[in-house]
């Protein structure tokens, strides 16, 4: 079990910290402003704008990455 564990870790560690270290930079970097669903929220100005994007070009890229990989994991355990 440790060593199935270990070779998870091993395939899914990039697409994994990169997406846990693009929420921490985002929350760091006053990301997330809103305090409640009905707070008036400003425009967002030009560098909010850009880390959102950011942000979520990353979370997509993370999520494709990891269904790549499962899916070579996939195809490899049957030998196709």
């Amino acid at each position: 079990m440790s060593d199935r564990l270990k070779h998870i870790w091993m395939l899914y560690r990039k697409p994994v910290l990169l997406y846990v270290v693009t929420v921490i930079i985002y929350i760091l970097l006053d990301g997330p402003t809103t305090e409640g669903s009905r707070t008036p929220m400003p425009p967002m100005n030009a560098w909010e704008k850009i880390l959102f994007m950011a942000a979520g070009v990353s979370g997509f890229v993370s999520l494709l990455w990891i269904m790549l990989i499962a899916l070579s994991e996939h195809y490899r355990d049957k030998n196709w």
